[in-house]
C-alpha cells in the first residue's frame, strides 16, 4: 500500500510538471482517477507531497510546485 502512496505522488507531481500551471484540484483529481488511483490514494498521495513541502496550494485552492514560475490558469 505504501508502493501504491508514493507512485501515486509520482504521478500527481508528473501531471503538475506536465500542465507547468497550477492546476485545479477537480481536474487534478479526474486526471489520477483516469490512471486508475482511488479517492483514497490520491488524498494519501497529497498528503504526502504537501508535508514534504513539493506542492503548494495558493489563494485559489489550486496545486502548484513550490519555486517554480506559475503561468495564469
Amino acid at each position: 500500500m505504501e508502493q501504491r502512496i508514493a507512485d501515486a505522488r509520482d504521478a500527481l507531481l508528473r501531471h503538475i510538471r506536465k500542465e507547468n500551471r497550477a492546476v485545479d484540484p477537480k481536474r487534478l483529481v479526474e486526471l489520477m482517477a483516469a490512471d486508475g488511483y482511488s479517492r483514497r490514494e490520491i488524498q494519501a498521495a497529497l498528503h504526502l507531497a504537501m508535508s514534504r513541502n513539493q506542492i503548494r496550494i495558493d489563494r485559489e485552492m489550486r496545486f502548484f510546485r513550490p519555486g517554480k514560475t506559475l503561468q495564469a490558469a
